[in-house]
């Protein structure tokens, strides 16, 4: 939808897009991330080996910032390639 309203030149609609896609990451941003503060928890229900989920929910942990830094690149990055100026 971003590439029609670019191509017909309503930058403000590209604008309105960006921001909802914005709105929209930040709001799967915080059940992820729920999800992955309780990952050693989850993990331990399939995996019997505790230290192995352990290392895995460590991981987790470090991932949460990741994801939200992630999720504005992207719409940054996707802006970029337009050229877009709003």
């Amino acid at each position: 939808m971003a590439a029609h309203a670019h191509g017909a030149g309503d930058f403000h609609q590209v604008g309105v897009l960006f921001h909802k896609t914005l709105f929209v990451s930040a709001l799967m941003f915080f059940p992820i991330s729920i999800s992955m503060v309780f990952a050693e928890n989850i993990l331990g229900l399939w995996n019997p080996d505790p230290i192995l989920c352990q290392i895995a929910g460590r991981f987790c942990m470090y991932s949460i910032p990741a994801i939200a830094c992630l999720a504005v690149f992207y719409a940054y990055k996707g802006k970029q390639i337009r050229n877009v100026c709003v």
